[in-house]
């Protein structure tokens, strides 16, 4: 009987785990279906904030505020991009290591997952009003999970070569 619990406990675990990267895809998949204008009114109000925090700016008058948002808005939306990704990929990465013997099999495995559902949200933009297909997005989304692989993959290579066992860097990334 103990051994019938221990099972369905791993089990809602690891059922469990998948709660994180069902959430992010839930909120890309919510970003994606906002209609173009929408999508640009929300973009160029991140793009105005961000210009305003800005040492400097303060001194630009409106028009020249408006110009320099029009060049950072591509910079912007691409940074978005790849840490919505890059957020996705550990998302992922933290469920599909329940099920996926080996760090660097599960990395892989989420690696995947971030540009299959890339793709899928790019092909779901087909059908919301203004929108269409850019494969730059799915680019830029992959890079932000590429970038997440790799910048966790040097983290456990560092870890394994300066930290020693026990210490909190063990915990948090074992």
């Amino acid at each position: 009987m103990d051994r019938m619990n221990g099972k369905n406990r791993q089990i809602k675990n690891r059922l469990l785990r998948l709660i994180p990267a069902v959430v992010c895809m839930l909120m890309i998949f919510w970003m994606s279906d906002r209609p173009a204008v929408e999508s640009s009114v929300q973009s160029g109000g991140i793009t105005m904030s961000t210009i305003r925090i800005i040492s400097g700016v303060s001194e630009m008058s409106e028009a020249e505020q408006e110009d320099l948002a029009l060049v950072l808005e591509p910079y912007i939306r691409n940074t978005a991009h790849i840490i919505e990704y890059a957020v996705l990929f550990f998302a992922v990465l933290f469920a599909v290591s329940a099920f996926s013997s080996g760090i660097l099999r599960a990395s892989f495995i989420s690696l995947l997952i971030c540009f299959l559902y890339a793709i899928t949200d790019e092909w779901h933009q087909m059908f919301v009003p203004g929108r269409a297909v850019q494969t730059e997005d799915i680019v830029m989304d992959t890079a932000g999970a590429l970038l997440a692989m790799a910048l966790y993959l040097l983290i456990r290579k560092w870890r394994r070569l300066y930290c020693k066992k026990g210490e909190i860097y063990s915990k948090i990334w074992d």
